[in-house]
């Protein structure tokens, strides 16, 4: 993974930013420039996070099988906390699932509004 490859998965996914897919929930008294702004904040943040994001490539590939189905009893947010403690670092939602597009992995958002995905994993206990 590389640079350019990280720019077209977001480009791929425009929704796609360092907390995961959207800015979340509205914040108390957030308005809607300030939460277009936190988005664009965010996505320049996993924009910058190649070096991690290619950690997280390195370990989901000699890690994690590829599953036939995707996997909906465990999102992305649980899976990067999986990733967290095998890479002994903070990794954030967005750069877990740009890792895991990068990989290969096929995936779906948890529901309309979440910031989560689901993927067809075997992750290892």
């Amino acid at each position: 993974m590389n640079q350019a490859d990280l720019d077209r998965i977001l480009e791929l996914e425009s929704s796609l930013s360092f907390a995961g897919f959207g800015a979340g929930d509205v914040r108390l008294n957030e308005t809607d420039a300030e939460r277009k702004n936190r988005f664009e904040n965010d996505r320049q943040s996993l924009r910058q996070s190649l070096a991690l994001c290619q950690r997280v490539v390195a370990w989901l590939t000699a890690n994690v099988a590829k599953t036939d189905a995707i996997d909906n009893s465990q999102s992305s947010y649980g899976l990067k906390h999986v990733a967290e403690n095998e890479i002994g670092e903070y990794v954030s939602n967005g750069v877990f699932i740009a890792a895991a597009i990068f990989a290969g992995y096929r995936y779906q958002l948890c529901r309309q509004g979440s910031l989560n995905a689901f993927f067809n994993m075997a992750v290892p206990v």
